[in-house]
């Protein structure tokens, strides 16, 4: 990058835009006009920024705006390891981002994660809860049991649950075997 001349500093101050989120869009590989057009077309330049320092290009960065793609939650994905493809999938899954970004944190595959969020599964109050309830839908689905209601159980279930995933897996299992009560 080179250093922007003082001149460029006072255009973009008069466009609106911050001389520090300047200074970081342009160390992240964009250049003056691009950050010009971008205060131009009215496009939010706080976003357009996180979008860059996260390693997306111009068109990239634009493109993810326009898609309503969360700024922060994108930024912190990405500094995960988690790919664009990835979170575009998560997002047309309908996982909110903040929420996919707590499960990949908590170390859940792209996979596992999408299926927890779809299931129900919000945000959880640490990664062990996030674990448990994977490995327990996995105990549920080796034993042919991962029905909709037994997941239903998991995702109300694992939050603050004491047992591992074997132990919560048999708990929903033994609930749904006992035998009706009479009203």
């Amino acid at each position: 990058m080179a250093r922007p001349m003082r001149s460029e500093w006072q255009e973009v101050k008069a466009l609106g835009g911050s001389v520090p989120l300047y200074r970081r869009a342009r160390r992240a590989g964009a250049t003056h006009d691009e950050v010009v057009s971008v205060l131009r077309d009215g496009t939010s330049f706080w976003r357009y920024e996180l979008f860059r320092t996260a390693g997306a290009s111009h068109a990239e960065a634009l493109r993810l705006g326009a898609e309503g793609i969360d700024a922060i939650s994108y930024r912190d994905l990405r500094h995960l390891g988690v790919s664009d493809d990835e979170v575009r999938d998560a997002r047309r899954r309908g996982a909110p981002l903040d929420v996919y970004f707590s499960a990949r944190k908590a170390g859940l595959g792209h996979d596992d994660a999408t299926a927890m969020i779809a299931e129900g599964f919000r945000h959880a109050a640490s990664a062990r809860t996030w674990k448990t309830a994977v490995r327990a839908r996995r105990v549920l689905a080796g034993r042919n049991q991962a029905t909709q209601a037994n997941l239903t159980l998991v995702v109300r279930r694992a939050p603050g649950f004491k047992g591992d995933a074997e132990d919560l897996a048999d708990e929903i299992v033994a609930e749904g075997t006992e035998p009706a009560k009479a009203a």
